[in-house]
């Protein structure tokens, strides 16, 4: 009998046994866990402030108010200034200084949005557009080719608004192609009324009925004009003769 609770007592034993390792053995997957999800963490920390500029103590040398160069930290910033005074006075014991404005800074680390407007009249965009060519000079682009040719349309527009009453459809006397064009953003027209009124003619056209004895230079003289603007604003117009 006493045999038979021996090994009743030793099963109940190894039971517990077994439910204390199976807890410490979850303890340990958990810390583990903990430990990894720390690790983690703790790398994008430091990634942040390398990126942000913290992760090394980087400095810029400026030279009479102009960047120069940028080095690791402080201790390398004086470095190269006891460097360039050393190399200068070949083992000279004079006393010596860099005569340009010498400063050492700490680069200051920009938003995004900072950044852009830092930028933004720093830098100029191209874009990729259509552009209106008249007897070979590109007078103007817009967005796209349909914008082009409804520009050529309005322009057709200004000159013959009844065009019922035509006998043929209306031209063109100059030679007007649609081409390639690559224009900085601020030349783009993206509005169709601004670009016909440029082709007219900034402000809107006027008409000239030429009379007997005309010729461009009178002509440009009674509209208090330059014969060169004359000959810019009527690309099929030049020389001296009508």
């Amino acid at each position: 009998m006493s045999d038979y609770k021996s090994a009743e007592a030793k099963e109940a034993e190894s039971d517990r046994g077994a439910v204390a390792l199976h807890a410490l053995q979850a303890e340990v997957r958990f810390l583990r866990a903990v430990l990894l999800l720390c690790i983690v963490v703790l790398l994008v920390l430091l990634a942040a402030m390398r990126v942000g500029g913290c992760g090394r103590p980087v400095r810029a040398l400026m030279v009479d108010g102009k960047l120069a160069c940028y080095v690791p930290n402080e201790a390398a910033a004086e470095r190269v200034r006891k460097g360039l005074l050393e190399e200068a006075l070949g083992g000279l014991k004079n006393p010596a200084a860099i005569r340009e404005r010498w400063e050492v800074v700490r680069p200051r680390v920009l938003s995004a949005d900072e950044a852009m407007k830092l930028l933004r009249d720093k830098v100029h965009v191209q874009i990729e557009a259509f552009g209106i060519e008249v007897d070979g000079k590109v007078l103007l682009a817009v967005p796209t080719e349909a914008d082009a040719r409804q520009v050529l349309e309005m322009v057709k527009a200004r000159f013959a608004p009844d065009r019922e009453t035509l006998l043929a459809p209306p031209r063109f006397r100059q030679t007007v192609r649609l081409v390639h064009a690559v224009v900085a953003s601020e030349e783009l027209y993206r509005d169709p009324a601004k670009a016909v009124e440029r082709l007219l003619g900034t402000g809107g056209q006027t008409y000239h009925t030429v009379r007997p004895g005309d010729n461009p230079s009178k002509i440009a003289a009674r509209y208090g004009m330059k014969l060169t603007d004359l000959w810019s604003l009527n690309p099929g117009l030049r020389g001296r003769d009508l």
